[in-house]
């Protein structure tokens, strides 16, 4: 079996409805029992039937997940002094807030990015059309993010999460020092991707908790803050350098490649 490259893609949980091909015929009707369907005139019952996408929106209100929320967990590596990485990060700062800005719909996108020495980290969440544009933004060459030296590799990509776990969109720098990439089999991707993504997401449900001067500080000292959630400088740029995490040029061509279906 083909090995497949490993992000992570939550499966879709679709409603399922399925019209009776049989009506149960009315008492005293003359012969109670199972008659066809297409045996009656249906117009003459009058019966507004509600369509799947009805059935799938009237549930999704039940669970209060009427806008679907898209969650990836970027990685990022450039090349230079983290000075560099400043202005690569004030880049995709700049980059989120536009593709909200342009948004019709006025949707919104919450996460973090931690900028290290030679790697970044990224998480956003919000309605797929603003991550997916986010992310497409980030790839243009005249908006000073692609350039020599920085690459994204997609390390998780979850496109129906139950909720945010981010109270904003923020960023923050931390002054780890240098290390040269770590070495990972498959198995160690398989096993370190799950645990980053879950950390990241333990601090956003952190900072929910916070006041604005808390939030702040937390910002401002993240390492301090979080020791034991923030991931290494060289546990990033291991899945950065691993050929079983996907570029995001990879991810897009997945992405939009149509797909046969045989059987």
């Amino acid at each position: 079996r083909p090995h497949s490259r490993c992000f992570t893609m939550a499966a879709r949980e679709e409603d399922g409805a399925m019209a009776a091909g049989a009506t149960q015929a009315a008492p005293g009707a003359g012969g109670a029992g199972l008659v066809k369907e297409d045996s009656l005139d249906m117009e003459s019952f009058n019966v507004e039937r509600k369509s799947l996408l009805d059935v799938v929106m009237e549930k999704a209100e039940q669970l209060e997940l009427v806008e679907k929320i898209h969650r990836v967990v970027v990685g990022m590596r450039y090349s230079g002094s983290i000075e560099a990485g400043e202005a690569i990060k004030e880049q995709i700062d700049d980059c989120v807030k536009k593709t909200v800005a342009q948004d019709e719909q006025g949707g919104f996108t919450t996460g973090i990015t931690i900028l290290l020495n030679a790697c970044c980290l990224l998480t956003l969440e919000g309605p797929q059309r603003l991550i997916v544009g986010t992310l497409r933004s980030l790839q243009e060459p005249d908006n000073g993010v692609k350039g020599q030296g920085i690459s994204f590799h997609m390390f998780s990509s979850i496109q129906d999460t139950p909720g945010r776990m981010f109270p904003m969109y923020s960023s923050c720098s931390i002054n780890q020092p240098k290390a040269d990439p770590a070495h990972l089999d498959r198995e160690g991707v398989i096993n370190l991707i799950p645990e980053m993504s879950i950390n990241l997401q333990k601090i956003g449900k952190n900072l929910k908790t916070l006041d604005d001067k808390e939030y702040q500080e937390a910002m401002s000292n993240m390492q301090r803050k979080y020791p034991e959630l923030i991931p290494s400088v060289k546990e990033i740029l291991g899945l950065c350098a691993s050929p079983d995490v996907m570029s995001l040029e990879e991810y897009f061509d997945l992405y939009y490649t149509p797909m046969r279906c045989l059987g």
